[in-house]
């Protein structure tokens, strides 16, 4: 069996069992959604899981480090191939609704990203980027709200400020990973379902990302597709443990590029634990998030360096 047929059959089954999950608690007795819970929010690393009242607004700061040093074997050899890794980002946010039906999100992100790789002639090279990435603003819509439930749309775009020409010492193009945006509109399209029970809360995200047009190089990164299903539960009244699975798939880059650089989608399987503290002490109000990430599963297209593991760490205060 290949591993394009086994990808498509595990992405059915986790659709089906996250289905299966929302149906099977759709009719639970009713429970008022409390934001004044640690588990009120989303683990981490999930974006645009939660809304807000009318005239709320909120501010966040996040921080991923992320580290890349096993290489697709079945591509090893090549002549060009990346040794390892780090990426690190700082993410800065704002959410605001002016109405109960709509929560409006900006985000920008800075990126930083260090690479080893060993050229044709078999030497050793390091380069290093940094800078703005592509800023996105979201919409997130609420559908359906009632009881501890609720459905919203997620809707939105990126601005292309990233540069997409980031040189090497010598003059030479970096590789499309070490480049700080995609030099396309990127739009956004999905949906989040939040349940929250009395002693332990749930939630799922489906979100697509499609490339608009081709950037100022003439190529488009391929789209991306995410499916996430987590849970979490208050083990204080200040403290909650969560687990998030993430299936994510990415396409090849189209475009004016050589076939060896078009090879660099894939898709692979995440899972996430993390802890969320809301502070009700002095500075109540104040949440601090932490996740830690394994993939564990990964099966990639082409010359790329497998993921390691991320740490995601983040502050949030709403108003």
């Amino acid at each position: 069996m290949s591993k394009l047929t086994m990808s498509n059959r595990f992405y059915r089954l986790f659709l089906s069992i996250l289905l299966g999950l929302v149906i099977s608690t759709t009719h639970s007795y009713g429970h008022t959604h409390d934001a004044n819970r640690p588990d009120a929010h989303a683990p981490l690393s999930v974006m645009g899981d939660h809304t807000h009242s009318k005239g709320e607004w909120m501010m966040s700061y996040r921080y991923m480090t992320m580290s890349m040093d096993k290489l697709n074997t079945a591509f090893s050899g090549t002549g060009r191939e990346p040794l390892d890794m780090r990426m690190n980002m700082h993410m800065v946010g704002m959410m605001f609704a002016p109405s109960d039906v709509i929560t409006l999100s900006v985000m920008a992100p800075y990126l930083s990203r260090s690479m080893t790789m060993k050229n044709m002639n078999g030497m050793t090279m390091s380069s290093q980027t940094d800078g703005l990435g592509d800023p996105s603003v979201m919409a997130l819509t609420k559908l359906f709200s009632r009881d501890g439930r609720q459905f919203h749309l997620n809707t939105g775009f990126s601005v292309p400020l990233g540069d997409i020409n980031q040189k090497n010492s010598s003059g030479a193009l970096l590789p499309y990973g070490m480049q700080l945006g995609s030099g396309t509109v990127d739009m956004t399209l999905g949906g989040t379902y939040l349940q929250q029970l009395e002693t332990w809360s749930y939630g799922a995200q489906l979100l697509t990302l499609t490339r608009l047009g081709t950037n100022s190089r003439d190529y488009r990164l391929g789209d991306r597709w995410q499916t996430s299903a987590w849970i979490a539960k208050p083990i204080r009244s200040n403290v909650s443990v969560s687990s998030r699975l993430t299936a994510l798939k990415w396409g090849d880059i189209e475009g004016q590029v050589s076939d060896d650089d078009r090879h660099i989608g894939g898709h692979s399987i995440e899972l996430g634990i993390g802890l969320n503290y809301l502070n009700k002490g002095l500075l109540s109000g104040h949440r601090l998030a932490t996740e830690i990430v394994i993939p564990v599963y990964q099966a990639l297209n082409g010359v790329q360096l497998k993921t390691d593991w991320k740490l995601i760490m983040g502050w949030q205060k709403a108003f």
